[in-house]
């Protein structure tokens, strides 16, 4: 599996391939309900800020007990200048866990991914820290039940964290002291190397999951999933196709949501124009009329 650099992104404009939009009824939905789906809604400029995140140590040296255990660095924006607050690390730091692989920020909360961590046969684990009023304190380290990379991808809103993990995704709900497992995720049509999970995001009573190496269209042209809570657990939604896909698109590298627009980048897309690799970006909005979702 290709590794994904870390990134750091200060108000960077992303746009999007223009498809026209088309409303279309959900054939599994029941007759005579107006049920519309996620359909491509042309192009989007966005500005978005996100920390910096490191997962390899450049404090230690090889053959340190903390060679690439990690960091992770939070910055504030003070209305003029982004500004360093504070250094996150783990408290049970060990070589090569690799903390600040994935990184996610809520309201006043943190989410680490360390999928390399041992505590489970390097099953991974999360790390979530809360804003106490003064400085961002360790709250609880997630641990799953069974190993697979856990926390390579990684995203939080409000009381909901979802991790991925293996070719799955692991979705957490805060009940005022402590994060507890509510369900895991996998795609109705789950194929063992499909790298379902590689990317994550929640919004909200919506979960987009990313799998770059699904063969949908042709062989690692990716797909991404939408799932939504119905007041009881999480659906398969919709599974999401860009257009245009090609062999090793990677579409699902890396998703975002935000209200009810969904980002998803595929970051070998258009391959076989001229001028080389460009990438790109597919936007898609969700058609209210099929029924509100409410935050929370």
């Amino acid at each position: 599996m290709p590794e994904g650099p870390s990134e750091t992104t200060q108000r960077r404009t992303v746009r999007a391939p223009r498809v026209p939009v088309r409303r279309t009824k959900d054939p599994s939905a029941a007759s005579g309900v107006n049920h519309l789906v996620w359909k491509s809604s042309g192009s989007l400029s966005t500005t978005g800020t996100i920390a910096s995140q490191y997962f390899f140590d450049d404090d230690a040296m090889p053959g340190d007990m903390f060679f690439d255990s990690g960091s992770a660095d939070v910055f504030r924006f003070d209305g003029t200048t982004w500004t360093h607050e504070q250094k996150l690390t783990a408290s049970d730091g060990a070589c090569k866990n690799q903390f600040g692989e994935s990184i996610a920020i809520g309201t006043e909360v943190i989410a680490v991914g360390a999928p390399h961590d041992s505590a489970g046969a390097n099953s991974g684990a999360v790390y979530v820290f809360r804003h106490d009023g003064t400085a961002w304190i360790e709250e609880q380290k997630i641990v799953p039940g069974d190993p697979g990379g856990f926390g390579r991808s990684v995203a939080v809103d409000s009381d909901l964290l979802a991790a991925g993990r293996g070719n799955s995704v692991v979705v957490y709900r805060y009940d005022g002291m402590t994060w507890i497992e509510e369900q895991i995720l996998t795609a109705l049509d789950a194929e063992p190397a499909d790298e379902f999970g590689f990317s994550v995001a929640v919004e909200g009573q919506v979960i987009l999951v990313g799998a770059y190496s699904d063969d949908s269209t042709d062989v690692d042209s990716g797909s991404a999933y939408v799932f939504c809570h119905n007041g009881h657990s999480w659906v398969q939604e919709q599974k999401l196709v860009g257009s245009e896909l090609a062999r090793g698109n990677y579409f699902g590298w890396s998703v975002s949501l935000s209200g009810d627009l969904a980002l998803i980048g595929a970051p070998y897309g258009f391959q076989n124009r001229p001028a080389g690799l460009f990438g790109s970006a597919y936007a898609y909005r969700f058609n209210e009329k099929r029924g509100p979702r409410k935050k929370g």
